[in-house]
């Protein structure tokens, strides 16, 4: 999500107020996810070394009115945003190491001339656990309007792993006698 923010109406920017918040940069792999699928296309590249590792190089374009994980969120309107990236994932395993992304389509209309996102993944370990989990370890946000460049880097780092249990109990006493 994209948000822009205007400026305090006395012309005068209040302190430690950003014009700019990017969030939710870090579930872009939701393209991937079967909900997601139909609204986009996908096209094997060839594979990728980085490292001492080969990738798998997935591009991938959103079809038009079709759903989205990324919106703007403008004057307290949100306007999908079609996204057009690669994606390098682990042929081996299917995990996904960075995805880039940019504007499928113009939304210059809206003041937006480009936009531009990098995410990238990481093996993250937790004490007592004998598995990692792939998370964002880095997300890189920048998009420039007519008068403006942005740039925002978000690290994501001191994960916490936690667990919730829940129970759950009806009484069907006071079930029937609300039927009756």
């Amino acid at each position: 999500m994209y948000e822009a923010r205007e400026a305090h109406k006395t012309g005068h920017a209040r302190k430690n107020v950003s014009l700019l918040i990017s969030n939710g940069f870090a579930t872009q792999l939701l393209v991937f996810h079967p909900y997601y699928q139909p609204s986009f296309t996908f096209d094997r590249l060839q594979d990728v070394r980085s490292g001492n590792k080969t990738w798998a190089q997935i591009h991938f374009q959103h079809l038009k009115g079709r759903p989205t994980p990324a919106a703007l969120l403008l004057r307290g309107r949100e306007y999908p945003i079609s996204l057009s990236g690669t994606a390098l994932i682990d042929p081996e395993n299917g995990t996904i190491q960075r995805i880039t992304s940019e504007l499928g389509s113009s939304m210059e209309d809206l003041g937006l001339k480009s936009f531009r996102s990098d995410v990238e993944y990481a093996s993250m370990a937790f004490p007592h656990e004998s598995k990692t989990y792939w998370l964002p370890a880095q997300a890189t946000v920048e998009l420039n309007t007519p008068k403006q460049h942005w740039k925002n880097t978000h690290r994501f780092n001191d994960y916490n792993l936690f667990s919730v249990s829940v129970t759950s109990e009806v009484n069907l006493d006071k079930l029937k006698s609300k039927e009756e």
